[in-house]
């Protein structure tokens, strides 16, 4: 066997003797060797070193995912989403990148984990409410001094069913948007005992699904920017497992207190900017990734106000197009069927106009159909059946 001379002496190391034949073998320090293979993710930037953080960022977002196809205002979101920080943020919302099998998002959601330092994602069979929780303690760390660290974390090919399923999932996503209301207590293992968290970040959630417009998830929907990825991968991008991220210092941005102090500054001006022209709900959302595009990529408070307004427009075009099969179905007939003066309908007929327009039964039904005002009742008849308003 050819001898591995070119391995130094402090990098193996012959462990005392054991029973195992294993315990003998010689132990090299692999992963030592493996850096050697990969290119310095600086060499990425060395082109855009005297740009803005916010341009050097964008760039190693477009070096590694396929976000070429998407309108500019969405790929200014990716990047100022990225360098947010959520330590001195407010109000921030869910960042949905949704679109087909193989389409990038996930190779998004990469590179905008290892410019976090990387171990920020979760993938969608191990996502439960704790794993969500243990991950954000870990990563916010609000420690005994009070220090908190910027946080993103991200929830990789997602299912609406983990939400209706998990009432504790869906809740932390409801309520960890906004700082004021990110405090969750679940009992202890010990009898009496009360556990507190706080999930306040930054969240990404990459799916398939557009769920955020069913009805049993319509709390999502205020909360969530969407960005839609409608095209194949057919161009050859840089693999970020081929790089060394290691001293990855994009975020250092956040260590420079003048920075700190531009981006509170830059919150002041942009609430008053965003008074007259949004809803309370669209400038919650917006002030604090519109104070990052102010301090990092050199933006006016206008300029914000101009890009945040686009992207609402987008938005609300984006819902319009894609709203759940059940969503379009339901207030048409029910509309008509208040127009017959028809006040009670029996389940089976709903039932039945679900099946002759292939939409399957699920929990959205109820709530739908509560939010357009039917309650399930004893009808008139004396059988359960869909009552409008006060009838029964």
């Amino acid at each position: 066997m050819e001898r591995m001379d070119f391995l130094k002496v402090e990098d193996i190391t012959i462990p005392a003797p054991g029973n195992d034949k294993a315990d003998n073998a010689k132990r090299i320090n692999y992963a030592k060797y493996r850096q050697d293979f990969l290119i310095d993710w600086r060499d990425i930037v060395a082109d855009v070193v005297d740009e803005s953080v916010f341009e050097r960022t964008r760039h190693l977002v477009r070096t590694f995912a396929p976000i070429g196809h998407l309108d500019d205002v969405y790929q200014t979101l990716i990047a100022a989403y990225t360098l947010v920080p959520s330590a001195l943020s407010h109000v921030l919302p869910i960042l949905h990148l949704w679109g087909h099998s193989g389409c990038g998002k996930s190779s998004t959601a990469k590179i905008m984990d290892v410019i976090h330092g990387g171990n920020n994602i979760i993938n969608g069979g191990t996502i439960t409410y704790a794993s969500v929780r243990n991950l954000i303690n870990h990563k916010r760390n609000l420690d005994a001094g009070g220090f908190e660290r910027n946080c993103l974390i991200i929830l990789d090919d997602i299912k609406a069913q983990k939400f209706v399923g998990d009432d504790a999932l869906y809740s932390f996503l409801r309520s960890g948007y906004d700082r004021s209301t990110d405090k969750c207590t679940r009992a202890g293992e010990k009898a009496g005992e009360i556990m507190e968290f706080h999930t306040f970040s930054a969240k990404v959630l990459t799916s398939v699904e557009m769920f955020i417009d069913r009805a049993d998830l319509s709390e999502l929907k205020r909360r969530t920017l969407v960005i839609p990825y409608d095209r194949s991968v057919d161009e050859v991008l840089q693999d970020v497992s081929e790089f060394n991220w290691q001293d990855i210092n994009i975020l250092s941005v956040w260590e420079d207190e003048e920075n700190i102090l531009a981006f509170i500054k830059a919150r002041k001006s942009i609430k008053a900017s965003f008074a007259k022209d949004f809803s309370p709900q669209e400038k919650s959302i917006g002030v604090d990734i519109g104070a990052t595009l102010i301090t990092c990529a050199g933006y006016t408070p206008r300029e914000v106000k101009a890009w945040w307004s686009d992207l609402l427009s987008k938005q609300r075009a984006l819902m319009e197009v894609h709203k759940s099969p059940l969503s379009m179905l339901l207030p048409n007939y029910l509309d008509g069927m208040l127009a017959l003066k028809v006040r009670q309908i029996p389940t089976k007929e709903i039932k039945q106009l679900l099946a002759e327009n292939n939409i399957t039964q699920s929990d959205e039904l109820p709530v739908l159909m509560n939010s357009l005002g039917w309650q399930l009742k004893l009808g008139t008849r004396g059988k359960i059946c869909w009552c409008y308003g006060e009838d029964k």
